[in-house]
């Protein structure tokens, strides 16, 4: 899964920010593209949250992925704004 061009710069961003030690989550709406997938129309709109801590075992920092896929909801608000547009 790749995150689409449009999202990427801010999300590598604040994966970048985790990386130098900061302790706040990363929680963004992100397109991904699943691999093989055109740009276009095989994306799908996610909530990803990154949260780090560290492994009680060894203290090692690590990150949590939490991923909800919010393709439908994205596409229906998305379908309104069209319809909106087309009646003003």
């Amino acid at each position: 899964v790749f995150v689409a061009a449009p999202d990427r710069v801010l999300f590598q961003a604040r994966l970048s920010a985790l990386h130098r030690g900061e302790t706040s989550a990363v929680t963004q709406i992100l397109r991904l593209i699943p691999r093989g997938a055109d740009d276009g129309e095989g994306f799908v709109v996610a909530d990803v949250s990154v949260v780090p801590f560290r492994d009680p075992d060894t203290g090692r920092p690590m990150l949590r992925w939490q991923l909800k896929d919010t393709t439908d909801h994205w596409r229906a608000v998305e379908d309104a704004r069209r319809l909106r547009m087309e009646l003003e």
